[in-house]
């Protein structure tokens, strides 16, 4: 057989190998019981997205709210559809391309996040690093300041947001958490969701 063949046939084995051990990490996560940040939820909160494909980009917010704990998926709230709203206009956002993530994989209390650490590492480092490892992204996508700070080691998103990073050897670009943006859209100021957009169309290269 030629290396191109032979090429394409490992790229084709190590894909569908990647989406195994992704499928297997989901799956343990769902049944998860291993902190008390499950004590107070309906159930862990895996992600959305399909793993048919290797996804080309990891989206990372921040943790489940109450309508994610309540279908099991992240983003599905009003948050979830500015994201999907301004992903979708730049082309980006495909099911087979795309999986939305977060960094705590259960609602934390009164929907805030733990003060104590320790909990969102213990909880990253049983879950979102395998995940990563596992999906292996070509760029990943921070929303807000808990991801940038558990996830790149970086403090203050208005200082580097919709600047391109490198996390774990992945090309990362940190920005607003949609909800920051929804804030900003109460209190009149439209121009935050327009820069917004506007950065997150950096990724259109995806698509």
């Amino acid at each position: 057989p030629s290396q191109r063949s032979s090429d394409l046939t490992f790229g084709l084995y190590s894909g569908a190998m990647k989406i195994v051990e992704a499928q297997k990490i989901y799956a343990e996560m769902k049944s998860c019981n291993a902190c008390i940040m499950r004590q107070g939820c309906t159930q862990v909160v895996t992600y959305d997205g399909m793993l048919d494909d290797t996804p080309l980009l990891l989206i990372v917010g921040e943790a489940p709210g109450a309508d994610e704990d309540r279908e099991g998926r992240p983003f599905v709230g009003d948050c979830g559809i500015l994201l999907r709203q301004a992903l979708r206009a730049t082309q980006i956002l495909k099911k087979n391309n795309t999986i939305i993530s977060n960094t705590l994989k259960c609602r934390p209390p009164n929907n805030k996040f733990p003060q104590d650490k320790n909990i969102a590492r213990f909880c990253m480092s049983k879950w979102l690093d395998k995940e990563i490892e596992a999906i292996e992204p070509k760029r990943m996508l921070l929303l807000g300041n808990i991801p940038l700070g558990f996830v790149a080691g970086l403090a203050g998103i208005t200082k580097v947001k919709n600047t391109w990073i490198t996390v774990k050897g992945i090309r990362t670009l940190p920005t607003y958490h949609p909800s920051y943006v929804i804030r900003r859209m109460n209190e009149g100021d439209m121009e935050t969701r327009q820069r917004s957009e506007e950065h997150t169309s950096e990724l259109q290269s995806l698509a």
